[in-house]
């Protein structure tokens, strides 16, 4: 009897010491990818290493025993970051790595959320390896964009959104440093998103970025275009409404406004908006110059539309959509009252001053529409607009010099356009 016990007694001991033979082994193989890593970092050009590391990680990750352990994800989100960066190197010709900064990101992110216990000194190394994390999936990303690979493109910028937050000041600075920061982040989301098939999906991911306030205009612009997809103009209007009563002082969501309201006709709303605006802000150029324009092509009130002009540039003197807007009223408006009293005119004084009075309308509009042309930014498509106004401006004041140049310039904006169609 005391034999069958002490048997039995061995047998159970026998099985706790394989067992833990094997998760020490296992850890071993951790530990294993740890002195390879740090042979990589001392030995940063010598790629035998990081083959040796990945190998390594590659079997704990199929593990049963470690394939959910924090300091796998976190080893694994180390090695396949070097891979990124190692990726060019000619040993690696012919090799998939294809996916390995989005499998370094994927990594580090199941390591942040990780909720159980983690090792203080692996949760310190994580800080540190987020940036490379990020980097890795961020640039890996660009290569999807041509592919117009938009769900994986999601994902992406889904998971390099979430790294983004966990980064620390250094990270920050030195993505900073590089034009990335997390509006821009979240921004290509958005843009992604915009591209889904996937409606339920695409709705999701606006809401969300909306009710976490990271979403940005975008965010309410591809909603808004969501409920228009789906014929619901009521629905984008009240949301877009609702969203700038919470956000006034919001210029891009402002604009989201704006074009929804132009887009779908109803420019009247707008005008009430904008009018709204200058009671609350009177000080504010792009107002008053918004509402000119509203009032030119919408109310067809122009001389109220003029004053506006001129109240933005008083506002504003680098209001330069004003000068030119302002120059094009005139042009087209501002001459009617003179050119009627020419064409009715039944002595030779009226008819001189019918002529005095064009002259000086068209010399107003000459001195805003040059000013429009100091600015450097517009398109070619404004600047053919800006041309044929000084050109016409110049036929009428007789100069034949001036009306001369800006037809050539005209003419060439108008084979630049034309080029850059086909």
């Amino acid at each position: 009897m005391m034999n069958k016990i002490s048997k039995k007694i061995s047998l159970l001991l026998l099985g706790a010491v394989l067992t833990t033979n094997a998760a020490n082994a296992q850890k071993s193989a951790l530990r294993s990818v740890g002195v390879s890593l740090s042979q990589v970092a001392n030995n940063p050009d010598v790629i035998d290493y990081l083959i040796e590391a990945k190998n390594d990680i590659d079997r704990a990750a199929l593990n049963e025993k470690t394939k959910n352990d924090p300091r796998m994800y976190l080893y694994k989100s180390m090695v396949y970051s070097r891979l990124f960066f190692k990726k060019g190197s000619e040993i690696f010709s012919g090799a998939d790595l294809s996916t390995v900064g989005y499998e370094s990101a994927l990594a580090m992110q199941n390591f942040l959320k990780y909720t159980g216990e983690k090792n203080s000194e692996d949760v310190n190394e994580a800080r540190l390896e987020v940036t490379n994390a990020f980097v890795s999936i961020y640039n890996e990303s660009n290569s999807l964009v041509e592919k117009q690979a938009y769900g994986k493109l999601v994902e992406y910028m889904q998971i390099s959104s979430f790294l983004y937050d966990n980064l620390d000041t250094s990270g920050i600075r030195q993505l900073g440093n590089n034009g990335i920061d997390g509006k821009s982040v979240n921004y290509r989301l958005m843009y992604f998103a915009t591209k889904l098939e996937d409606k339920k999906q695409q709705e999701d991911i606006f809401t969300s970025a909306i009710k976490s306030g990271k979403g940005g205009a975008i965010a309410y612009e591809g909603l808004a275009n969501l409920y228009l997809s789906q014929k619901d103009t009521a629905k984008a209007e009240t949301m877009l409404s609702d969203a700038f009563k919470k956000n006034t002082k919001n210029k891009d969501i402002f604009n989201v406004l704006k074009n929804f309201y132009i887009v779908s006709g109803k420019t009247d709303k707008l005008l009430k908006v904008v009018d709204n605006l200058i009671k609350e802000d009177d000080g504010n150029s792009a107002y008053y110059y918004l509402r000119g324009k509203l009032r030119d092509d919408v109310e067809k009130n122009h001389d109220a539309a003029k004053s506006d002009y001129l109240k933005a540039i008083e506002l504003d003197d680098f209001n330069y959509d004003a000068y030119f807007d302002l120059g094009a009223n005139l042009l087209n408006y501002g001459t009617q009252e003179w050119r009627n009293k020419k064409a009715t005119a039944r002595s030779s004084e009226e008819i001189k001053a019918a002529n005095e009075g064009l002259t000086k309308v068209y010399k107003q509009a000459e001195k805003y529409l040059l000013r429009a042309n100091d600015n450097r930014d517009y398109t070619a498509a404004d600047k053919l607009n800006l041309y044929q106004s000084l050109y016409i401006v110049y036929l009428e004041l007789e100069d034949q010099g001036k009306a001369q140049y800006y037809k050539n310039l005209k003419e060439y904006q108008k084979k630049l356009l034309e080029s850059n169609k086909n």
